[in-house]
């Protein structure tokens, strides 16, 4: 008669041959596993980078990213399960399964880890390229840095933005708009790995288009824009 397992023992049981797996089994199931976890990455690309740019923090970035490492590992471990291990049916004593849950974690993290840095400097490239002008030497094409949707227009008495976002004031060249945003952004970038926020105020006290960010705090002034 088979034994009937409570749920606690089925997920204790499961992480320690999730644990197995990664410390004893082939080199290449943590390569498989890094390379699943980066291709379901890249196929929610466009949707982890409208997350980044409407949230204003992280932590939702790592609970899709966790989400991922949970599914990919899940389906490894059910397709490699036969054929590589057999899971006993008593659980290891705590001292030895708190050990191998730190383990577990420390893997998790890292694999984690890797692919936030990766989609954030995709991100970063990304936003450098919606703002790159399409000519260099025209400067005609820099994006609008709030919604990034459409590119700024230069009129005799603005540079605006064609769904309202912000206005600047007719003596700042495209050119020099998209230089100054790109500089706000490596300023802040160099000291911190989140991603910030333009963000424009018209508060009689703090006016214009601010670098905001946070996690951080950072907080400046980046360019004048018109009521």
């Amino acid at each position: 008669m088979d034994s009937v397992m409570s749920p606690e023992l089925k997920m204790k049981l499961s992480t320690q041959e999730a644990v197995y797996r990664l410390r004893n089994g082939s080199p290449d199931f943590r390569h498989a596993l890094r390379e699943r976890c980066r291709h379901q990455v890249k196929a929610r690309r466009s949707a982890l980078f409208d997350n980044i740019r409407n949230t204003r923090s992280r932590l939702n970035i790592q609970e899709t990213l966790s989400e991922i490492f949970s599914t990919e590992l899940n389906f490894l471990q059910s397709d490699t399960k036969d054929s590589e291990m057999e899971v006993c049916a008593a659980p290891k004593k705590d001292d030895s399964f708190e050990l191998d849950l730190q383990i577990f974690e420390q893997i998790k993290s890292e694999i984690i880890q890797e692919q936030e840095a990766w989609i954030l400097a995709e991100y970063n490239k990304y936003m450098g390229n919606e703002m790159m002008p399409e000519d260099p030497n025209s400067g005609e094409s820099v994006a609008c840095p709030l919604c990034l949707r459409c590119a700024l227009v230069s009129q005799s008495f603005s540079v605006s933005c064609p769904n309202g976002c912000i206005r600047f004031p007719p003596h700042l060249a495209l050119s020099e708009i998209y230089q100054t945003l790109q500089y706000s952004l490596q300023l802040h970038d160099g000291n911190c790995q989140s991603n910030a926020q333009f963000l424009n105020f018209i508060d009689d006290e703090i006016s214009g288009l601010h670098l905001v960010c946070h996690d951080c705090s950072f907080f400046q002034k980046v360019l004048p824009s018109c009521t």
